[in-house]
């Protein structure tokens, strides 16, 4: 594996770690206000519903951008068959081998904003169903 593929996948397992641990943090400390305050529970749970769609709407360019990154990957693997792909080596094709490496490089930082973007969607979701909870409750 090279030095690149290494920091990626470094780079994509940190991301996900901290996107993970802050839901999760977020989310035990909406439980311990809601187990002593409901009123300050709500009052947090709303404070971080605006906080995650705050955060949503400010990645909703860099989502619509790895979105047509994962739409150009699938079109290059329809492209590119297995077949293709053998004689490129065979041929000693460099150019596209690298082409096709680096899109695969472009489809995996795409997949990972992506992924990193769903945690926030789940989060905001849970949030939201907290609320509409506690609303039809009082």
């Amino acid at each position: 594996m090279t030095q690149t593929q290494t920091q990626n996948l470094d780079q994509f397992s940190a991301e996900v770690r901290a996107r993970l641990s802050n839901i999760d943090t977020s989310i035990k400390s909406l439980k311990t206000k809601a187990d002593s305050d409901a009123k300050q529970a709500e009052a947090e749970a709303r404070s971080q519903l605006a906080k995650v769609n705050a955060d949503i709407e400010a990645n909703k360019s860099k989502l619509a951008a790895a979105e047509a990154q994962l739409s150009q990957w699938m079109q290059a693997q329809k492209a590119a068959t297995s077949q293709k792909v053998a004689e490129w080596k065979s041929t000693h094709d460099i150019g596209k081998l690298q082409a096709r490496a680096a899109q695969a490089e472009r489809y995996a930082a795409a997949a990972r904003d992506l992924a990193v973007a769903k945690l926030s969607d789940a989060h905001q979701a849970a949030l939201e169903a907290y609320l509409a909870t506690k609303d039809a409750l009082t």
